[in-house]
């Protein structure tokens, strides 16, 4: 009979992240808003400030409408 040990180490990682419940936006409030947007003045400019004008824009209204209620996810690596 042959017998051994093995001594193995491992570390356990968690990965805590969480995302926004789209699901439950306020995507009427959004788009209301998003009827009162000057469009030609947003967009007027080159085509990186149009760009970084419009994200920002649609960032906030996100946090505004999507911001919370939030999902938690929780991914245990060993």
């Amino acid at each position: 009979m042959i017998t051994f040990t093995v001594q193995h180490k491992h570390d356990v990682v968690t990965n805590d992240r969480v995302v926004r419940d789209y699901h439950k936006g306020d995507y009427d409030s959004m788009r209301n808003e998003l009827k009162n947007v000057d469009w030609d003045q947003m967009l007027s400019s080159d085509m990186e400030n149009s760009w970084s004008r419009f994200k920002h824009l649609l960032l906030e209204l996100e946090n505004k409408y999507i911001g919370l209620p939030v999902k938690k996810f929780t991914t245990v690596v060993v």
